[in-house]
């Protein structure tokens, strides 16, 4: 996977192709090995109140969720959704990142199309060729025996029913199983059903659950929601927005 996307290899000619699943089912005993069920993958935490809209779009931005005076002012309608995450102790001291998305939208999804976990399957050199991180992270996420204690993991919502779809599994294996920015669209065909997001509902997922974001009739105005816990190996400086204070 990871030469697929090394510009310059050959390897490049097999990036999505039906090939590459033969391949790489010879080496690792087929996809479906990758594919974890037992563990809880996502969580429907509670329902939740969006604040007015204001066209606000910042991706990834740094804050500490116990001191709200670390988030811009033009940002603290959405501090009743961060706490409803109901982050355990650990994480309310620590930085972790929101991402806040209001918009029209238009033929496509509002956001990053196609099958994806957000843990980076593998990462950037310099040299711009891609490697693979083993234990990479972003946000991790696991549920303890208490149905209702999570340890980090991603916390999302939106305005709007049945625009992001996901899957009730992890991926392991992810050093060779996933792709650039955590891309998983070859796992598609043995992840099974997905279950459609609700509108006004806080979801809790792990960052090595398949999801993917759906399109809305043309004209459908959605506010998205995201915090991603501390635990992250990279801040993607390209696609994400500073915090300015």
């Amino acid at each position: 996977v990871c030469a697929t996307y090394s510009e310059g290899s050959p390897w490049v000619l097999l990036r999505r192709h039906p090939a590459l699943e033969i391949i790489l089912g010879q080496f690792l005993g087929g996809f479906r090995g990758c594919i974890q069920r037992k563990k809880r993958s996502f969580q429907e935490i509670d329902e939740v109140q969006f604040p007015p809209p204001n066209d606000i779009n910042i991706n990834m931005m740094p804050f500490i969720p116990a001191r709200p005076e670390t988030l811009p002012p033009e940002y603290h309608g959405y501090l009743p959704l961060v706490d409803s995450c109901n982050l355990e102790d650990s994480e309310q001291e620590k930085v972790c990142y929101l991402t806040i998305h209001e918009s029209l939208m238009t033929s496509g999804p509002q956001r990053r199309p196609g099958l994806h976990i957000e843990a980076p399957g593998v990462l950037a050199a310099d040299s711009g060729r891609w490697f693979a991180t083993r234990r990479p992270g972003w946000g991790g996420g696991a549920e303890e025996d208490d149905p209702g204690r999570r340890v980090g993991g991603i916390y999302m919502g939106s305005t709007v029913s049945n625009s992001c779809v996901v899957y009730p599994c992890q991926v392991g294996h992810r050093e060779k199983m996933v792709g650039r920015l955590g891309e998983v669209e070859h796992l598609r065909p043995f992840l099974g059903t997905g279950e459609l997001m609700q509108a006004d509902t806080l979801y809790w997922m792990t960052d090595a659950t398949p999801h993917e974001s759906l399109p809305a009739p043309p004209g459908t105005y959605r506010q998205y929601f995201r915090l991603v816990t501390s635990s992250i190996s990279v801040w993607y400086a390209k696609h994400s927005t500073p915090n300015p204070l």
